[in-house]
């Protein structure tokens, strides 16, 4: 049985037919979903050039619970340094324009680390930039006073 995902309230949203109630994983992910996570690949491996090591997707996405009416995207940018303050606001600005892109109403979580961060558990988990939907109007706010 087949539904549509109706956010046709949420502008910029478009309706996708997905089963009831069926998780996705990566890479078999609705066309939509794929795309958006590409781009926002892409944008993450253009602010941080030859500092990149990798972006790693984890959460539900990653282990095939992911579900379209409500889970959001788990991603993990590392990076060989640590971050200038260009950079990090790069990155910060291109994870909200990515989460305003979005193509469902799952969010999108991100947190950049350097790789020498990623080697031993500490917590808290030092990182240079987070980006969380309980963290938007805060980081939209500091960026546009600069």
């Amino acid at each position: 049985m087949s539904s549509t995902c109706d956010h046709d309230h949420v502008p910029g949203f478009s309706s996708v037919h997905h089963l009831i109630g069926h998780p996705q994983r990566w890479p078999e992910v609705d066309a939509d979903i794929g795309a958006w996570v590409e781009r926002t690949l892409a944008e993450m491996a253009t602010a941080l050039g030859e500092d990149l090591v990798g972006v790693y997707l984890h959460g539900s996405l990653a282990m095939g619970c992911y579900y379209r009416p409500k889970s959001d995207l788990d991603l993990l940018i590392v990076s060989k340094d640590a971050l200038s303050s260009a950079v990090r606001e790069k990155v910060a600005r291109d994870l909200l324009a990515a989460s305003d892109s979005r193509p469902t109403t799952g969010d999108i979580e991100a947190t950049a680390m350097r790789m020498a961060d990623t080697r031993e558990f500490v917590h808290p988990s030092p990182y240079g930039v987070h980006s969380a939907p309980t963290e938007r109007h805060e980081e939209s706010h500091c960026l546009e006073k600069g």
